[in-house]
């Protein structure tokens, strides 16, 4: 551990920066404190301290160090006073229902009302990325702890209507849409957001694609409109980023068991036993990579629906109980394996 007895407050805040970005959590979480020892009103030390709060699940503490920030109007360590959103973005995070949104809503008026001011165009391009992802948790909202309110849906509309007339071409807002269109039983739009969302970026190594985690929702979306090749294609590009990730591999399963399931009566059978493979071959890798996660990391209803597809296609198809599965036994302990090369239906 560093030894702190000689640092300055400045350093020990640059130093828990490092572990943050490093992901220690613990270590940054004792640096905070020393760094709240020597000064427990510093700004910069108040904030560090509830965001790492919040990494380590200490959520009360963390949203009292925030409401503490915003009441004193002190963190004013920039010039620019639209740091502030980020505040009322980590505030809604740690509330819920009314509560949340009203802090979403103050993050979103305070990006509205600084982002045009904003002259360095890589802090304005984050202000902008922050906006989308401020309406998308607006509409999140409404659709889950607010579904109930009598304007819910007239609320979803609005948010997204407002956000699309600034960023049209944004991927986040038009799956967000999507979802919504879902839940109206509005499928064929629902389709078409999809597809207009993905063309500014899927197979397109020059326009950065969308988080992680917002693909992963994506290939949901598209499991549920039954856009199962579209669905693929996104799978693939994640796998390049994240083999070990299990809910992945269940995903990418259930779309090649879907997909056998409609070509089972069409007469090809090359086509499809290489489908076939591939779905079981997802479900071993999904069972394999969850062996080695802790039980509460784990979706326990995910990994039993994957396993009864897994077992349904033994039933159905005894030769798989042959097939190797691509990687060695290394690449489930955390080291690295060979690629599995997808068969798409629409090249066949």
């Amino acid at each position: 551990m560093v030894d702190l007895n000689n640092l300055s407050l400045s350093e020990i805040l640059e130093k828990s920066r490092d572990f943050i970005t490093q992901g220690d959590y613990q270590s940054a979480y004792q640096l905070c404190q020393k760094a709240l020892e020597l000064s427990n009103r510093d700004p910069i030390a108040i904030e560090l301290s509830a965001v790492v709060e919040m990494e380590l699940g200490l959520l009360e503490e963390a949203k009292q160090k925030f409401l503490y920030l915003v009441e004193n109007n002190n963190n004013n360590n920039n010039e620019n006073e639209y740091v502030n959103y980020d505040l009322f973005c980590n505030l809604a995070q740690l509330s819920m229902g009314k509560e949340s949104m009203q802090y979403y809503r103050s993050a979103l008026g305070l990006l509205l009302n600084n982002i045009d001011k904003v002259q360095d165009s890589s802090i304005k391009l984050i202000m902008e990325q922050n906006l989308v992802d401020v309406v998308v948790s607006l509409v999140e909202l409404y659709m889950t702890d607010l579904v109930d309110e009598a304007d819910a849906e007239q609320q979803c509309e609005q948010y997204l209507k407002d956000g699309l007339s600034l960023f049209p071409k944004s991927p986040e807002l038009l799956q967000t849409l999507a979802s919504v269109r879902i839940s109206q039983e509005r499928n064929p739009e629902a389709m078409e957001c999809l597809r207009n969302s993905m063309q500014h970026w899927l197979n397109n190594e020059n326009v950065h694609p969308p988080a992680y985690e917002m693909r992963i929702s994506l290939i949901r979306l598209l499991i549920e409109l039954n856009m199962l090749e579209e669905a693929i294609q996104v799978g693939s590009g994640l796998e390049r980023e994240n083999e070990q990730d299990y809910e992945l591999w269940y995903l990418l399963g259930l779309v090649s068991f879907l997909m056998a399931e409609q070509l089972a009566n069409q007469g090809d059978a090359q086509l499809l036993e290489d489908v076939v493979k591939e779905s079981y071959i997802c479900f071993e890798k999904m069972m394999r990579f969850a062996s080695i996660m802790e039980d509460e990391d784990k979706d326990a209803e995910m990994m039993q629906s994957g396993e009864e597809m897994r077992l349904k296609l033994l039933v159905e198809f005894p030769y798989l109980e042959g097939v190797t599965i691509p990687g060695s036994d290394d690449e489930f302990e955390g080291g690295e394996g060979g690629d599995m090369e997808w068969t798409d239906a629409s090249d066949e």
